[in-house]
């Protein structure tokens, strides 16, 4: 999350001149520091967003097939840090993995087309 907010914010300063030292020789010359960056800045985050959607997608196809098979015990164990067995309802578990899965499948449509990956 870190990463996203610090290239996102150089990407911000570059796009709004706030470096005019970048600007060299102009600052829409394809060679110019302030261009390169803007390039470099959009390349990692649009792999950081890959990384998301494709790199726990693993994971959460792994919960939704524990979900389906009805496996709470395993469920439970493998997210200790927010289920616990018998005071979380069902419903909230559902809502969660479901909801990982659809940011996986959103992210993945979305950015799918423009990753490099």
């Amino acid at each position: 999350m870190l990463n996203v907010v610090a290239w996102g914010g150089m990407l911000f300063l570059l796009l709004v001149n706030a470096a005019p030292a970048m600007c060299y020789p102009t600052c829409n010359d394809i060679n110019s520091p302030r261009r390169i960056w803007i390039e470099i800045d959009s390349q990692i985050l649009n792999a950081l967003f890959c990384v998301t959607g494709f790199g726990l997608l693993p994971w959460r196809l792994r919960d939704l097939w524990l979900l389906y098979r009805g496996n709470w015990e395993k469920l439970s164990i493998i997210h200790a840090g927010w289920y616990l067995p018998g005071v979380t309802k069902r419903s909230l578990m559902y809502a969660v993995i479901f909801l990982f899965l659809g940011n996986s499948v959103w992210q993945i449509a979305v950015f799918h087309p423009f990753c490099v990956c």
